[in-house]
C-alpha cells in the first residue's frame, strides 16, 4: 500500500507536466492531422525525459525499483506509432538497464515492449480509420494495463535468481500496474482536452472566416 502511494504521489508530479506541455509550443505538433519527423524529434525527448524520470521518481524494492517509467514509453507510442513508441521504450529501458540490480535487463527490455505495445496499438486503430481514438484516456489505461503485465511476465522469465523475481512482482505488481495505467489515462486525459478546445477555436475561425468571404462575395 504505500509503494502505491508513493507511485502515487510520482503520478502527480506528471499531471503537472502534462499540464505545461500543453501550454508549451511544442503541443502544437499534437493539433495537426500528420506529425512532422521534426516534431517527432521533439516527442522523443519530451517522452524519454518522462520515462527516465519515472524511473528517477520511483520506489526502491529489493534491489529493484518499482516505477511510472511506462507512461512515457506507452504514450509516446499511442501518439506517435511503433517507431516513437520502441525509440522511447528503449533510451528509457537503457537508462534503467544501467543503474543496475538484478531486474536491469528485464526492466529494460520490458520498457522497450511497452513502447511497442503502444506502438501497436496507434497501429490498429490507424489502419481501422480510428485514429481519433488513440487519444483517448480509456485506450491509454488498458494500453499501459496490459503493457504492465506483460512486464511483469518478462521479469518472471528474464530476471535471476528467480525466486527474488516472484518476491519482488509479489510486491510490485499490483502498485505499478495501477499507478501506470491511471497515470497514463490522466496524462491523455489533459492532452485529449488541450487537443479538442484548439480544435473547437480552430473551427470556430474557420465559420468566421466563411461568413465574411460568403458576406463579400
Amino acid at each position: 500500500m504505500e509503494i502505491l502511494f508513493r507511485l502515487t504521489q510520482a503520478m502527480a508530479i506528471f499531471v503537472v507536466i502534462a499540464y505545461l506541455y500543453c501550454k508549451s509550443p511544442l503541443f502544437k505538433s499534437l493539433t495537426t492531422d500528420t506529425i512532422r519527423p521534426r516534431d517527432r524529434l521533439y516527442l522523443y525527448f519530451a517522452f524519454s525525459g518522462l520515462s527516465i524520470l519515472g524511473t528517477y521518481l520511483g520506489v526502491p524494492v529489493h534491489d529493484a525499483i518499482a516505477n511510472t517509467r511506462a507512461i512515457g514509453a506507452v504514450l509516446a507510442g499511442l501518439i506517435g506509432g511503433p517507431f516513437l513508441g520502441t525509440a522511447v521504450g528503449f533510451t528509457g529501458g537503457l537508462h534503467r538497464y544501467f543503474l543496475g540490480g538484478f531486474t536491469a535487463f528485464s526492466c529494460g527490455l520490458s520498457t522497450t515492449a511497452e513502447g511497442l505495445i503502444g506502438g501497436l496499438v496507434h497501429l490498429y486503430l490507424t489502419r481501422r480509420n480510428r485514429s481519433e481514438y488513440t487519444f483517448d484516456p480509456q485506450i491509454a489505461f488498458a494500453t499501459a494495463f496490459a503493457a504492465e503485465i506483460v512486464q511483469m511476465m518478462i521479469i518472471l522469465l528474464a530476471s535471476r535468481p528467480y525466486a527474488n523475481a516472484v518476491t519482488l512482482v509479489q510486491v510490485i505488481a499490483v502498485p505499478m500496474i495501477l499507478s501506470n495505467a491511471f497515470g497514463a489515462a490522466i496524462f491523455m486525459s489533459i492532452i485529449r482536452d488541450q487537443k479538442n478546445m484548439f480544435d473547437r477555436i480552430a473551427a470556430i475561425s474557420s465559420a468566421k472566416a466563411f461568413k465574411i468571404a460568403e458576406r463579400s462575395l
